[in-house]
């Protein structure tokens, strides 16, 4: 008699029966598939937020007010560029500097070409000084009139690469003249001019400014790199309502110093209408790195092209050591204005001291 031999207990188990191997092996293809899961869900999900951002954050209008907000709260700012008229520049007439944007500005000007003359600029805390070198040629030239050759030889030796600081009160002088001659809308911007050496009235000019921007984005250039960074380029247009609600928000400041502004007057002589500035904006910094714009001037159209770069960076600008006051300057001039133009420029006529 044959006995049936006794089965052994089979080793495997149905999957879900607890076998360790199993349910590691198991937990690692639900891991798999929540990744993939997660990672569809950033694509549709989080990819489209990020682009619904992108689209916003870059919206050509929203760009440039960042810009504008963001260069006019700079501690400082590096500037160069030219002017230009019927497509020529001005026998080489460029300029260079930097500034603070509060108190403290340099700028260097080359003057044209035929006249070789270089002028410099500081301003320190309000105080104005003036330098040009290169004079030797400039007796010759054709902004010098003929009745002056000769005795400009002299004054230019005096006067070559000396200082000259200009009062306080010749600058506003200055200023204060050219807004009677060219009217209203001058002397309206001459006060807002003065009113802004002001640190808390800036402020809230800045802010109304920032809130109220005049020009809109209508078309856009072609995208260039600006000191190695990549730019927006855009196309302005001014635009005449904001404009007038920007003038209505500065009025309403009550700002001490300045009368109300005339929004009529100010467009009447500025033509404000007919400005097609551009404007090339850092897409990494979001601040103005590039703008043209045509301004008008008796001479005609003359277009404005500066570049800007190295904002916020420290700003070192001293008053020069021993300057010429422009008073003294005025002094040495009269006797060889006087050899051309006898008794015309006597030094009791001319008023060499502020008035009281």
């Amino acid at each position: 008699m044959v006995k049936a031999s006794k089965k052994a207990p089979s080793t495997k188990s149905a999957i879900g029966d607890g076998d360790p191997v199993s349910r590691t092996s198991l937990t690692r293809k639900a891991n798999g598939l929540l990744l993939v899961v997660a990672a569809l869900a950033f694509l549709l999900l989080g990819g489209g937020v990020a682009a619904v951002y992108l689209a916003v954050h870059n919206k050509p209008a929203k760009v440039l007010s960042d810009a504008v907000h963001n260069t006019l709260r700079a501690s400082s700012v590096s500037f160069n560029g030219s002017l230009s008229m019927a497509d020529q520049v001005y026998e080489g007439l460029r300029f260079s500097g930097m500034s603070d944007l509060r108190q403290k500005t340099e700028a260097t000007i080359e003057a044209a070409a035929s006249t070789g003359v270089v002028a410099n600029f500081r301003i320190v805390d309000e105080a104005v000084f003036v330098r040009l070198s290169g004079l030797s040629g400039i007796a010759q030239s054709s902004v010098v009139p003929d009745e002056l050759k000769d005795v400009t030889p002299a004054f230019a030796e005096r006067l070559d690469g000396e200082w000259v600081r200009l009062d306080d009160f010749v600058v506003e002088s200055l200023l204060y003249s050219q807004g009677v001659q060219q009217g209203s809308a001058h002397n309206q911007l001459y006060e807002l001019q003065q009113v802004l050496k002001d640190a808390n009235t800036q402020e809230r000019v800045r802010a109304v400014f920032v809130d109220n921007l005049f020009f809109d984005v209508v078309d856009t250039g072609d995208e260039e790199s600006i000191n190695g960074e990549a730019t927006f380029h855009y196309k302005l247009a001014f635009n005449e309502g904001v404009f007038r609600e920007f003038v209505d928000q500065l009025n309403k400041q009550e700002i001490d110093g300045l009368d109300e502004l005339d929004a009529d007057v100010i467009l009447m002589h500025l033509a404000l209408g007919e400005s097609t500035p551009e404007v090339w904006i850092s897409k990494a910094h979001r601040t103005i790195s590039r703008l043209r714009t045509p301004l008008r001037s008796q001479s005609g159209v003359v277009v404005l092209d500066v570049g800007f770069s190295r904002y916020d960076e420290a700003v070192y600008i001293e008053q020069p050591e021993e300057p010429m006051s422009i008073l003294q300057l005025i002094s040495e001039a009269l006797p060889l204005l006087n050899e051309v133009y006898p008794h015309s420029f006597e030094p009791n006529s001319i008023q060499l001291v502020p008035a009281e």
